[in-house]
């Protein structure tokens, strides 16, 4: 899960379907083109335009500092 902000647009993210459909469709990268409080909007691959995606089903393609250095509970 992410938690896009403003600085954020423009970075890249991994899609990770839910569920079922992990075993038939791996995933997709994207970026980021704008969010709300319900979605980020990303446009993934040659896409023309941006999908709203669940922001639980996202993951930084590179970690922040923040992220990098905070340890698994």
């Amino acid at each position: 899960m992410i938690n896009p902000k403003p600085s954020d647009i423009g970075r890249a993210c991994y899609y990770n379907p839910p569920g079922v459909f992990s075993d038939t469709f791996p995933g997709e990268w994207g970026v980021i083109t704008s969010y709300n409080d319900s979605y980020v909007f990303v446009q993934y691959g040659a896409d023309k335009t941006s999908k709203s995606t669940d922001r639980r089903n996202l993951t930084w393609a590179v970690p922040d500092k923040q992220e990098q250095t905070q340890c698994p509970t």
